[in-house]
């Protein structure tokens, strides 16, 4: 809920980022399943150098147009967007992975199939 009442904010700012990416470390199982977690890496690393060069241009140097800083925040936002989109598919993987273990160990969810039941699945194929 945090990421997402940060990601709605018409102008984001690094603090509320600093908020629920302090507390992303206590996702670890989440991080190592994340597919594009170098790219988002090095994509923040070049928002937060363009993000102030962007406005320091804008505001103080008036050379740049305001677009240039509103394309940063786009990007921003598109950025947090893949973070969550990441995190969720990789929670959803876990959660999947952890009611598989929990099905193989046995218990009442396990079903064992007869000879005739096994015969007759090899038949369908």
């Amino acid at each position: 809920q945090l990421g997402i009442s940060t990601l709605l904010r018409p102008y984001p700012s690094l603090g509320d980022l600093g908020l629920y990416l302090s507390l992303i470390s206590l996702l670890q199982p989440q991080l190592k399943r994340m597919q594009v977690g170098l790219l988002l890496a090095n994509s923040l690393l070049l928002l937060c150098v363009l993000g102030p060069a962007m406005w320091h241009q804008w505001i103080q140097e008036e050379a740049a147009n305001s677009n240039f800083f509103y394309s940063i925040t786009l990007l921003f936002g598109v950025w947090q967007t893949l973070l969550m989109v990441q995190l969720l598919l990789a929670t959803a993987q876990e959660e999947q992975q952890e009611q598989g273990q929990k099905q193989l160990v046995g218990g009442p969810q396990q079903q064992q199939l007869g000879s005739s039941e096994a015969v007759d699945m090899c038949r369908v194929r």
